[in-house]
């Protein structure tokens, strides 16, 4: 379908199509090759969101800017009729610049923001229980991203590549991360992962060259290859298991690389005080510069003192504002003062 038609810019798909064989839109097959290679195309028009968010893609659809009745479409609003966005459904499409998905959403097939460059912020409904792979890779303007309790699993290079996110905090609820899920997000600062994260993958933080601090819970029990890898700046990680993770446990697994590359001889690693000479004896943990307690702020140990602190004093590491203290990291702010840092 449009083999060749290396001058097309703009195509019409009316609301009638419900499915996209392969490969459409491609240049010539070239001799050298068995597959087609792709255009982009400027213009895509529609006359129904809803419709164009069903059609079953076999195939990478790419377009710069999206139409909907004539108008392009900057702010996606995602109708309440729409429970599941196929597959690469809005891929390469640089003209979105936020997204709304509404409860009604339960599914988001793989690749389906992929390389929309000038999206700046998504939010993920209650309704979604996952990000499949590489959902919002190579969205390099995305700044924010708002993770829902709901979602438990963090697929393969979901956010890979999307320079733009400063700060991570990822909700209780998520349990895996996959390989590559943030990597070559240069922009990350902090990541803080929660107790109920057990498997970190291969790589899914490398290339995180801006990353100065790693907030590890002690739920983890697999940190995979090269998994905060050439993360050349980390300066400290903080560590809450007891026992550190070692390769030779069958249960518990710490990849020998797991710091390739990230000059932590120069950094210092935070553990429970009772496990400090655990660590300096454990492979791979061992190899920071400085080993040294958690202090009673950063284990939770101080409590709270019986003070009258508004909700809207409350915030998590990653800036945001909440009602009520959340598991994990907390910060208390009295004015413009940080006043103390806890975890719950």
């Amino acid at each position: 379908m449009f083999s060749g038609c290396t001058g097309l810019k703009s195509v019409t798909i009316p609301k009638s199509i419900t499915t996209i064989g392969s490969y459409p839109l491609n240049s010539i097959l070239s001799p050298q090759y068995s597959f087609p290679l792709d255009i982009i195309i400027d213009n895509l028009f529609i006359d129904d969101l809803s419709a164009w968010c069903k059609v079953d893609r076999k195939n990478y659809f790419r377009f710069k800017h999206l139409f909907l009745n004539g108008e392009e479409v900057k702010d996606l609003v995602i109708p309440n009729d729409v429970t599941s966005i196929s597959g690469h459904a809005f891929y390469n499409c640089e003209g979105i610049t936020s997204i709304i998905i509404p409860n009604s959403v339960t599914s988001i097939g793989s690749g389906t923001f992929a390389s929309c460059t000038g999206l700046t912020s998504v939010i993920i409904p209650n309704s979604m229980t996952s990000i499949e792979n590489s959902t919002f890779v190579g969205c390099t303007g995305l700044t924010s991203v708002v993770f829902p309790n709901s979602v438990t699993t963090i697929g393969e290079s979901a956010f890979r590549g999307c320079t733009g996110l400063t700060s991570l905090s990822i909700p209780n609820s998520v349990t895996s991360i996959g390989d590559k899920a943030f990597q070559k997000c240069t922009g990350l600062t902090s990541v803080l992962i929660p107790n109920n994260v057990i498997s970190i993958g291969s790589a899914s933080f490398r290339y995180c060259s801006n990353l100065t601090t790693l907030i590890l819970n002690k739920g983890i029990n697999q940190l995979k290859s090269f998994a905060f890898g050439d993360c050349e700046n980390l300066l400290d990680v903080y560590f809450y298991s007891d026992v550190p993770l070692q390769s030779s446990i069958i249960s518990t697994f710490v990849d020998e690389n797991l710091f390739k590359n990230s000059h932590i001889e120069y950094a210092t690693l935070h553990v429970p005080a009772g496990s400090v000479d655990k660590y300096k004896s454990a492979k791979v943990w061992k190899d920071f510069g400085k080993i040294v307690p958690l202090t009673d702020e950063e284990t939770g140990i101080k409590a709270m003192e019986n003070e009258s602190i508004s909700s809207s004093d409350y915030f998590l590491l990653n800036g945001h504002q909440v009602e009520t203290t959340q598991k994990g990291i907390n910060i208390v702010k009295t004015g413009k003062k940080v006043k103390k840092i806890f975890v719950q």
